[in-house]
């Protein structure tokens, strides 16, 4: 059965309701795992279903983007966690805390949980996404080739069992030693195994930052290129020849020439806005900059025109990965985690991965 069947028959019921207990770390334990994973089951066959990359499977994944979302949102009202430790401010906060702590919960039992066990079948399968990287300054394939190394290193180390948390232990009289164990044995994978994709989970915002902004960027320069090429042709507007060659070497390559990009890119921007050809809100991606310094993901993803483009079940994964209101995963891993979560997890790699794939095939975004 086609999975946008499956998803609306079920948006007519209640998805599964999420019970929670607490594990041996103060993690949160899914009771009801079975029911959950049967639920999850058709979602992983159906991407398997069809070939990588073909329409059929981008439209999938996207549709198990979108009810991520759903999912979050049923969760929110019916999901039972136990009462976190600590004082909160108030009851808003505390209510604020709570959400948050379950959004990243999601990406454990849900989306990530998904996408983990279909590239398992993915590399059992040999057939992983053929990828080319252009090398900058950076040399970006080989940054790439690490991360899926260490990626795919814990992926078959560890083959993904669901759920993959640490067995629960009662809250008995010994419970204080098996936490200890508990401890000592996390400490002990952590020191002498890969069982964490640590290298991957580091460089994968990087990735995703640096191509999501280029590709947009590139796209956004090319098309008004096009239109002040025309106008020239047109008598529109008068070019010195220094211009016109300079449109040409845009238009006629993908290096746009030797120098810095920074230049280039406001020589772009002067020429446009003598044309009036810039969209509203689009200056910051012609320039690559927010006052005066690169442009971060985060300011990337706040664009009104780069929200504009990015498909919205690309585009709400992401914000909700790495707004610093949600789950804020980039200063998690750079500033160190939040109690709530663990930001190196599997899942939270799966699904940047996944999402660079599509930034790379240029699935992510609505067309400019």
């Amino acid at each position: 059965m086609p999975l946008k069947i499956i998803l609306l028959k079920e948006r007519t019921m209640k998805y599964p309701k999420k019970i929670f207990k607490i594990g041996p770390l103060q993690n949160n334990v899914l009771v009801n795992a079975d029911e959950n994973s049967r639920f999850l089951e058709p979602r992983i066959n159906a991407l398997k279903s069809y070939p990588y990359g073909s329409p059929a499977f981008y439209s999938t994944l996207e549709d198990i983007f979108t009810e991520f979302v759903d999912i979050y949102e049923f969760d929110k009202g019916t999901a039972v966690l136990p009462e976190p430790f600590g004082s909160f401010r108030s009851e808003e906060h505390k209510k604020e805390w709570m959400e948050n702590h379950l959004l990243a919960i999601e990406f454990d039992y849900h989306l990530g949980c998904i996408l983990y066990n279909y590239h398992e079948w993915l590399v059992d399968e040999g057939h992983l996404p053929d990828i080319v990287l252009g090398r900058m300054v950076t040399d970006y394939p080989n940054v790439y080739q690490s991360v899926l190394y260490d990626y795919i290193s814990v992926l078959k180390n560890m083959p993904p069992k669901y759920p993959f948390d640490l067995v629960f232990h009662p809250l008995t009289d010994d419970a204080g030693a098996a936490r200890e164990k508990a401890i000592s044995d996390l400490q002990r994978e952590q020191l002498y195994q890969n069982n964490k994709p640590y290298f991957a989970s580091f460089a994968l915002p990087s990735l995703i930052e640096r191509f999501m902004i280029s590709f947009m960027q590139q796209g956004l320069v090319i098309k008004l290129m096009m239109q002040l090429s025309e106008k020239c042709k047109n008598g529109e507007i008068e070019l010195s020849e220094d211009d016109k060659q300079f449109i040409n070497l845009i238009l006629s390559q993908s290096q746009y020439m030797d120098g810095s990009r920074e230049d280039a890119m406001r020589h772009c921007r002067d020429l446009f806005d003598r044309a009036g050809l810039i969209p509203d809100d689009a200056e910051q991606i012609i320039l690559g900059t927010f006052r005066n310094n690169p442009i971060t993901l985060g300011q990337f993803l706040n664009n009104p025109f780069a929200k504009k483009h990015i498909k919205k079940s690309y585009y709400d994964v992401l914000d909700i990965l790495f707004s610093t209101k949600k789950v804020n995963l980039r200063n998690s891993i750079m500033h160190g985690a939040s109690i709530t979560f663990d930001p190196y997890a599997l899942c939270f790699s799966a699904v940047m991965l996944q999402i660079f794939w599509a930034v790379i095939d240029r699935k992510a975004f609505e067309k400019i």
